[in-house]
């Protein structure tokens, strides 16, 4: 039978409730994340369940277990406390668990080994995870059971495999801070799978006693740590050594003696990726091993490697090997197959084959390359005169000129580079370009010519240079581009421009600048590989990056935002001449509609009716214009306005009506006397009932109300007064039902005898 309790509803009461305590196999106890008193279980509190296997107690906070707590639970074989914050355990906590097999202390304060676990005699798994244990101490060493111990998430430093059991198969120390390994022979000799990920570890040993590892080892994970050297021969002693997993360290170069195995029958599966490894030759060998017992790699398509001069170039493995692009430096380098290695000196200066190294420059070459295949050769010379330019090798495939004080003279005796793909003339001061120099290298792919002077570029400058994909011109002075630099552009796949000397400006909407139209109107914005950092000045907002004035960008400060246009009513006056000829179309129109609609009215209105209407448009209308909230200039403009579908008499119009409408200037000119609010200028149609239009009638709003506090203060009152008598008749009526009511009911009520009942003999 299994039990789940709440740690609140433990107690020795409840537990002896229990009518077949024999029964019960399984306890598990678990408390809420927001559990946060802190409790003291009982004595013997399982006393009565003497055949329990299993005992789970998870989250629930135990400020201290008494000694015999566990007491009569001999069958227990499982026992699980964690996360309960425990800061020690009693010596004779587990005296009573004599067959204890699994034991879970994870998630608790530990500082140390308990000394209790020296009595489990028949341990075998410990998991002590998630503690803050510092170092480990002698307690586990005479449990020959033991075979499974965790202390992952700790504080360890340092780790003596002469402190564990003998019999140990598993250990996992993983995510400590662990810098140090002492092993001898006679220590773990049993130690089948090692967990040392995410420590602090360096550097693996091939002899002595630090840092080298335990001999019998199937399964050793190294990984997350900062490794950066093995030395040769570091697991050599490691004849089962079957997986090894070295994964995100700080390993640079490794050799291949330095995983050599001495395994005769498979090969060690090895993991090395997210390393920052070089591409140089003493990582060649990764694929394309010398010996039968190299490691296997088994995440080779996820290794990548980076040049030798500049780490964010970064290639597969694999990739690097198709382009030949693991390097060997080299003082001097005559290839496999050169004939011009028997001539003299003279002779073999002039053979692509054969490779002298300027003096104070440093050289590489592609690993396995020769004669019928030269491969990459790599010339690096930071600070060296110009006119030393002559010695670099005709073979060179990319130059490296950092600081090298640009001069033209230096250049031309470079001579002419026919593989020449990459130039760095980085730091030169170097304020313009001779193409007819650059013209010697007809194969230049990538000119890197950052921090420099140069104002500006021109498409003449490269224009011979067909094969130029990259150009690096972060940190110069760059004046604003012009349409024959931004033709150079187009050409090109991959520019730098970052750096806060270019004075580029830029603009919103309208105002957008050349640079800025070729970015985001021609899609080139991912040309510029850094235009987070290029930097322009913009009227409005100062200094910003290039990429905020990308409208379509969700950073942007140039955003299109929808104008709104409002349009003020004012007062304006119609008139006949102010009606073209092409609006008595609407005037037809208008006048059938009224025709139509006053076919069923009466046409015999009197004339002192239609006056009537007049003077009180009229009078609307003067009260309109000369209202201040309507700010009507002085000499209103003269406009054309089509009223809305008004009529058109049959006879001459005689009267007029001042119609609201907006207002829509125009360039003509109206004199003030055309202004005036004269009958003459008015007029309408003596048949029509009313007056058509489009304004409404200007109406004053009503005064507001006088406001009396007295009355709302004389209705708060009587409305209190009605919650009183509400809640004393509530009151009168809870008392007489509770108290005065059933008092008299038990006063009135007569005892009657059941027929059931024995009468006594005398009728007493």
């Amino acid at each position: 039978m299994h039990l789940n309790c709440k740690w609140t509803q433990i107690n020795s009461s409840n537990l002896e409730s229990i009518r077949d305590p024999d029964i019960v196999r399984t306890l598990t106890i678990k408390c809420s994340h927001r559990f946060g008193q802190r409790t003291n279980p009982p004595s013997r509190l399982f006393a009565r369940l003497r055949y329990l296997d299993r005992l789970e107690i998870d989250r629930c906070r135990i400020e201290k277990l008494p000694n015999d707590v566990f007491y009569g639970m001999n069958f227990l074989y499982s026992l699980i406390i964690k996360n309960a914050d425990l800061k020690d355990i009693p010596a004779n906590a587990f005296e009573h668990l004599t067959n204890l097999m699994s034991l879970d202390l994870s998630g608790n304060k530990l500082r140390i080994e308990p000394q209790a676990l020296a009595s489990l005699k028949n341990l075998l798994q410990l998991d002590l995870s998630n503690n803050s244990i510092g170092y480990l101490s002698n307690v586990l060493t005479d449990l020959e059971k033991l075979k499974v111990v965790s202390f992952s998430n700790n504080l360890i430093e340092t780790v003596d495999f002469r402190r564990l059991p003998k019999n140990l198969t598993d250990l996992n120390l993983k995510n400590n801070r662990i810098k140090t390994l002492h092993s001898f022979a006679e220590s773990a000799t049993n130690l089948k799978r090692l967990d040392l990920s995410m420590n602090q570890l360096d550097y693996i040993a091939s002899s002595g006693s630090v840092n080298q590892l335990p001999a019998h080892l199937n399964v050793l994970d190294l990984s997350d740590n900062l490794i950066s050297q093995i030395q040769e021969g570091a697991f050599k002693h490691m004849s089962s050594l079957a997986l090894l997993d070295l994964r995100n360290n700080s390993l640079t170069e490794i050799s291949e003696d330095s995983l050599e195995v001495n395994r005769t029958k498979f090969r060690v599966e090895l993991f090395l990726a997210k390393n920052p490894l070089k591409c140089i030759c003493e990582n060649h060998w990764i694929l394309h091993p010398k010996s039968k017992s190299s490691p296997v790699i088994n995440d080779i398509r996820n290794v990548t490697c980076s040049h030798v001069l500049d780490e964010s170039r970064k290639l597969s493995l694999l990739d690097a090997d198709l382009v030949s692009g693991f390097l060997c430096k080299y003082d001097s380098n005559c290839l496999e197959g050169c004939k011009c290695c028997a001539k003299q000196d003279e002779e073999k200066n002039k053979c692509n084959c054969y490779r002298v190294c300027p003096s104070g420059c440093t050289c590489w070459a592609s690993a396995g390359s020769h004669a019928q295949k030269l491969g990459q050769n790599v010339v690096s010379c930071s600070n060296v005169r110009m006119n030393r330019m002559k010695y670099v090798p005709d073979s060179v495939t990319e130059l490296h000129l950092v600081g090298s004080m640009w001069r033209d003279k230096g250049l031309a005796e470079l001579g002419r580079k026919q593989y020449l793909t990459v130039l760095n003339l980085s730091e030169s001061s170097i304020t313009y370009l001779n193409n007819t120099l650059l013209n010697q290298f007809p194969k230049l792919s990538t000119l890197d010519l950052s921090s420099n002077r140069l104002k500006t570029i021109r498409k003449s400058d490269l224009k011979d240079l067909d094969f130029l994909r990259t150009l690096n011109l972060q940190n110069n002075e760059l004046e604003e581009l012009q349409q024959d630099t931004l033709e150079l552009f187009d050409d090109l796949q991959s520019i730098h421009l970052g750096g806060n000397r270019s004075n580029f400006a830029c603009g919103c909407d309208q105002n957008l600048t050349l640079f800025q139209k070729w970015l985001f109107e021609n899609e080139n914005a991912e040309k510029i590989k850094d235009l987070n950092h290029v930097v322009c000045l913009n009227p409005i907002h100062g200094l910003i990056t290039m990429d905020q004035t990308n409208f379509k960008s969700s950073k942007s400060v140039c955003r299109k935002q929808e104008k709104t246009t409002t349009t003020t009513e004012k007062p304006v006056m119609f008139t006949k001449a102010d009606v073209s000829d092409d609006d008595d179309d609407y005037m037809e129109k208008d006048a059938e509609f009224s025709n139509k609609s006053d076919e069923n009215k009466q046409d015999d209105q009197s004339n002192e009716t239609l006056s009537t209407t007049i003077t009180t448009t009229l009078t609307t209308v003067a009260n309109v214009i000369t209202d201040s909230s309507y700010d009507v200039p002085t000499k209103p403009p003269k406009v054309q306005l089509i009223p809305n579908l008004p009529t058109k008499p049959d006879v001459p119009l005689t009267k007029a009506a001042v119609t609201l409408l907006p207002i829509k200037e125009t360039k003509s000119k109206v004199s003030a006397e055309d202004s005036s609010l004269s009958e003459e200028n008015f007029y309408m149609n003596l048949n029509s009932k009313a007056i058509r239009t489009i304004s409404k009638e200007h109406t004053t709003p009503a005064p507001r109300k006088d406001y009396n506090p007295q009355s709302v203060f004389s209705i708060l009152i009587v409305f209190l007064l009605f919650v009183v008598i509400i809640l004393i008749c509530a009151i009168i009526s809870t008392v007489y039902y509770r108290m005065i009511r059933p008092g008299r009911y038990n006063a009135q009520k007569v005892h009657a005898p059941s027929q059931d009942e024995e009468i006594p003999l005398n009728n007493r």
